[in-house]
């Protein structure tokens, strides 16, 4: 949002932005997650949060990672890595999953990785935008969208919609 500063410095915290699970209509055992977006920030900064989706006890969360070019999707049992070395590159990053023993994550290069053992938050009561469930490692750089849908859809599916930037 915009700041008019009339020539003075100004300084504002990060937004923060969250859709409750039962707004987004959350299936806690089935969907398919897609964020689009470009991470601004510099080199050595240990996180930059995407997405996290919150249950308090197996949160699920994708970031880009400390220094150079990765992105982390990962939670309880799930660590997934993108590299890349870009900083400056729009990235679509597409999740789906069906139970606790299918997911994949796709990037518009192709698969990053799936898992066949990943543990899924169940409790989830929302998903937060930009940073984490306390609010901090915001999110330095823009979101041109995050798209939720309740079912998982094929690998396919996912790849297509992943290349479709």
């Amino acid at each position: 949002s915009y700041i008019p500063t009339n020539g003075s410095a100004v300084t504002r915290s990060g937004d923060d932005t969250s859709i409750s699970a039962e707004t987004l209509n959350y299936h806690p055992t089935e969907g398919t997650i897609v964020f689009d977006g470009q991470s601004g920030y510099p080199h050595g900064v240990t996180k930059s949060s995407y997405a996290y989706i919150v249950d308090g006890e197996n949160d699920m969360f994708l970031y880009r990672h400390q220094g150079g070019g990765t992105y982390r999707l990962g939670g309880t049992g799930l660590s997934m890595y993108f590299n890349d070395s870009d900083i400056s590159a729009q990235h679509r990053h597409v999740v789906s999953y069906n139970g606790n023993n299918d997911l994949v994550y796709y990037t518009e290069t192709g698969l990053v990785a799936s898992d066949d053992s990943v543990i899924l938050p169940t409790n989830v009561t929302r998903i937060k935008l930009g940073s984490t469930s306390s609010n901090t490692s915001n999110y330095s750089g823009w979101i041109k969208g995050f798209s939720y849908y309740p079912q998982r859809i094929t690998n396919t599916e996912a790849e297509a919609l992943a290349a479709t930037i």
